[in-house]
C-alpha cells in the first residue's frame, strides 16, 4: 500500500456512507402500496462485520438523504452503529457524529456520491466516491473506488482500512467461515449450538442461528408447514413478531 494512502487510512476511527448510489446501485422498486425496496450487496454486508469482529476501533454510521424502512432493517442486521434517515443536511448529521465520538474531520473517512455529500467530502480525512457518481464529484475526493456503488465498492474501502492497520491474516483466518446471511461462525456460537443440543430431546437436536427475531419466526413457520403438513397457522394478535411478510401475517396487523 502506498504510504500516504496508509498514513490517511490508518487514523480512520469512523467510517461514513452514503446509501443510495454507494451501498446499492442507486435503483429502488416502489411497491403500489408505496413501500420501497434497496438492494444491498452482501459483500459490504461481511466486510462491516470483519470492521466488528477485528476489533480495530472503527465507529460505523450510514447518512441517506431519503427515508427507507429497507435501509433500517439492513443497518439493523449488520449492527451499524448511528444510522441517520432521510437527512437531506448531511453536514449536520455529520458534525453531531464527529461530537458524538469525540474525532476531528482527519480521523473520518467518508463514502458519497452526489452533490449533497460535497460538504462532508470536503472536510472529511479521507473523502471516498465511486466510478457511478458524476464526474465533477471526483474533484472532492481523495480516493475513487474502481467497483461501483451497490457491488462492492465499501468493501474495497473497508478492505483498504484493515489493510492500513497491518497483518491481520491470523484474525481473518479465524472468521474465514461464512454463514448465509453474511455472519462468521465464532466459538462462543458453536459453543452456545452444543449445550443446546445436550440440553434438547434427542429428536430436537438441530440448531439453525439466524441474525433476528423474524429470521428465526420465518423458519419456524415454514418448519412447522413442512413437518405437519398443515397449511394453517396459530398465532397471537397483537403481538409482534418481525417486518418480514411471513412474520407480518401472524401479527394480526394485516395494515403493514
Amino acid at each position: 500500500m502506498d504510504k500516504k494512502l496508509q498514513d490517511s487510512l490508518s487514523k480512520i476511527k469512523l467510517l461514513i456512507c452514503d446509501i443510495d448510489g454507494v451501498l446499492t446501485d442507486g435503483s429502488f422498486i416502489k411497491s403500489t402500496s408505496g413501500d420501497e425496496l434497496r438492494s444491498f450487496n452482501a459483500l459490504d454486508g461481511v466486510g462491516f462485520v470483519m470492521l466488528r469482529l477485528l476489533n480495530l476501533n472503527i465507529k460505523t454510521a450510514w447518512i441517506t438523504g431519503r427515508e427507507s424502512l429497507t435501509t433500517t432493517q439492513r443497518a439493523e442486521e449488520l449492527q451499524i452503529d448511528d444510522v441517520y434517515n432521510g437527512v437531506i443536511r448531511k453536514i449536520d448529521a455529520y458534525d453531531e457524529l464527529k461530537k458524538k465520538y469525540g474525532v476531528s474531520d482527519s480521523e473520518v473517512c467518508f463514502i458519497g456520491d452526489d452533490i449533497i455529500d460535497i460538504p462532508i467530502l470536503e472536510k472529511v480525512g479521507f473523502a471516498v466516491t465511486v466510478p457511478n457518481a458524476p464526474k465533477y464529484i471526483s474533484n472532492y475526493s481523495h480516493y475513487t473506488t474502481l467497483l461501483e456503488g451497490g457491488k462492492g465498492a465499501v468493501r474495497e474501502v473497508i478492505d483498504l482500512l484493515v489493510e492500513s492497520r497491518g497483518d491481520f491474516t491470523e484474525q481473518l483466518d479465524k472468521y474465514s467461515h461464512v454463514m448465509v446471511y453474511g455472519e462468521f461462525i465464532q466459538e462462543k456460537s458453536i459453543e452456545l449450538c452444543e449445550l443446546l443440543s445436550d440440553l434438547l430431546p434427542r429428536k430436537l437436536n438441530c440448531i439453525y442461528l439466524t441474525n433476528s427475531g423474524t429470521e428465526a419466526i420465518e423458519a419456524s413457520l415454514k418448519l412447522a408447514k413442512r413437518i405437519t403438513g398443515r397449511q394453517k397457522i396459530v398465532s397471537m394478535n397483537n403481538a409482534y413478531h418481525g417486518s418480514t411478510h411471513g412474520s407480518l401475517s401472524v401479527s394480526g396487523y394485516e395494515k403493514r
